[in-house]
């Protein structure tokens, strides 16, 4: 009940710092924002691959170039690499939990429902989700923030609770700790 709880929490963190778009200025901070979205994102993935609390530091100190951005612009240059060693943690997190080749093909299983949700989503809004991936980032756009982030949130925990229903189905269980 507890793993429920906090699962519930981060994606309503996420809701909530995506609604932060509307308040904070365009300009500096704008990179630290994505930062904290990508953080609570990849947190929210990681929670459900079982990740304990060193690895949420992990995950923290790994988004440290969008928080460093506002004072040194040229940490923006490192920052792509940033989510491809989290996609690392979290292959990493699925082999701790069902071994290399399970634990691939989960991450990997997860990523192509968490697309299917995703455009499932993007139908049901009537093209919300492409609309703001077309708009970008612009100053005079900043609704794009929540109505990506919000439905990808959605979209993740979706293709995780499908992808352990299907695992569960084909009789593969995680390892215990």
């Amino acid at each position: 009940m507890a793993e429920l709880v906090y699962k519930l929490l981060l994606f309503s963190a996420i809701c909530l710092a995506s609604l932060l778009a509307f308040v904070v200025p365009w300009g500096t901070l704008v990179p630290s924002l994505f930062g904290l979205l990508l953080f609570l994102w990849s947190a929210l993935f990681a929670s459900f691959l079982g990740a304990k609390g060193r690895h949420y530091v992990y995950l923290l100190l790994l988004y440290t170039p969008f928080f460093a951005a506002p004072l040194y612009t040229a940490a923006m240059a490192v920052s792509p690499l940033s989510f491809l060693a989290a996609v690392i943690a979290f292959f990493y997190l699925a082999y701790k939990r069902f071994g290399i080749l399970l634990g691939v093909a989960y991450v990997i299983l997860v990523a192509m429902l968490g697309g299917v949700y995703l455009y499932l989503i993007d139908l049901a809004t009537g093209g919300l989700v492409e609309r703001a991936t077309k708009e970008g980032l612009m100053p005079d756009a900043m609704w794009t923030v929540p109505a990506f982030f919000i439905p990808a949130a959605v979209a993740t925990v979706l293709a995780h609770i499908s992808a352990a229903f299907i695992y569960r189905a084909a009789g593969i269980k995680p390892r215990e700790e």
